[in-house]
């Protein structure tokens, strides 16, 4: 089966059109326009998840300047204890920062 391809200007708005009639689209296209669709949906929650871990360790970055900010009205010991209990949560969200930035910025393969 012959299909032609008809490309706009647009990335959305190419279009595949096959010769059997009231098919626009043959199987092996059909195949590609599913996988683009999963990829993208793929990529998209992929760069949600990026947008998230982000701001979690920012917040987390703002809770500890908030707290070193406070230094002077607590006592070292105190100030030391609320340092430590912080550092967990900054250190889940810096990792998951920088792995989420790590996967959306990796080249991509062709």
């Amino acid at each position: 089966m012959t299909c032609t391809w008809q490309y706009s200007a647009s990335k959305e708005g190419d279009t595949r059109l096959c010769s059997k009639e009231g098919h626009p689209f043959c199987a092996e296209h059909q195949f590609i326009a599913e996988v683009l669709e999963e990829t993208e949906t793929v990529t998209r929650e992929m760069y949600e998840q990026r947008e998230t871990a982000l701001t979690a360790w920012q917040a987390q970055l703002l809770r500890l300047r908030l707290l070193l900010a406070q230094a002077d009205e607590h006592t070292p010991a105190a100030l030391l204890k609320r340092v430590h209990e912080l550092l967990p949560g900054l250190h889940q969200a810096g990792m998951a920062a920088v792995i989420y930035t790590y996967i959306s910025s990796a080249p991509k393969e062709d």
